[in-house]
């Protein structure tokens, strides 16, 4: 009988996946000369140490109430994400080569590239409100958008690296919104019933852990 994939599973592995990122930016930080640079890593480094306390807030809270299952396949998506993930430790290994501020930004880029799956980005929207203040749905766009402004600042940018540049924001964009087609309705632009069922119980947590009345109100 085939196991079922859970979506604890894919949020830890989500976690491992931002564990590598974290450990390039910081071999990143280590190697580069540039003062201004190296503390553009250092930051971008602090940006993924945010994201791993999102992922450990939520598998912390999982075993309390467990998790929704958000993912009709979900075996396909831990298949796809067990890929990004030996695709960052390969990007790891290459840090070890990296001799410039241009292949720097290359595996940095490649990193955010891989990083974009439909799927964090469904799994931020969803389970964020049980991690208050950690949701990195909200700061995402800004961390992409940070690499072109450092690479502009000196003088460092490249046809090739604006063009990567644009399109991280890009397919930043159009993930956000495969993700949010699959829990809200186009027309109405409200939640969907597979979202709303999903947003409600996380909020049933929320109101439960902090004490809080919740109502719901049905208009047909």
């Amino acid at each position: 009988m085939k196991k079922t994939i859970t979506t604890l599973e894919i949020v830890s592995l989500c976690l491992k996946l931002d564990l590598t990122a974290k450990n390039i930016y910081d071999r990143l930080h280590s190697t580069c000369e540039n003062l201004d640079i190296k503390n553009f890593w250092w930051k971008t480094k602090l940006a993924e140490e945010k994201h791993i306390e999102f992922w450990e807030a939520i598998i912390k809270l999982s075993s309390r109430n467990g998790l929704p299952e958000i993912f009709d396949s979900p075996d396909s998506v831990l298949e796809d994400l067990e890929s990004v993930l030996n695709k960052t430790l390969e990007l790891l290994k290459k840090t070890e080569n990296s001799n410039s501020i241009h292949e720097a930004f290359l595996i940095a880029y490649r990193l955010e590239f891989y990083m974009m799956n439909p799927a964090f980005v469904l799994l931020f929207h969803i389970l964020g409100r049980n991690a208050e203040g950690l949701n990195p749905e909200t700061e995402y766009l800004t961390h992409v958008k940070s690499f072109d402004e450092i690479l502009k600042k000196h003088d460092l940018i490249t046809p090739e690296l604006e063009l990567i540049g644009e399109t991280l924001v890009h397919t930043w964009k159009e993930s956000k919104r495969l993700a949010h087609h699959t829990i809200i309705d186009e027309l109405t632009s409200a939640y969907n019933r597979r979202g709303f069922m999903m947003v409600a119980e996380q909020l049933a947590e929320l109101s439960r852990r902090n004490q809080y009345g919740i109502g719901i109100i049905l208009i047909d």
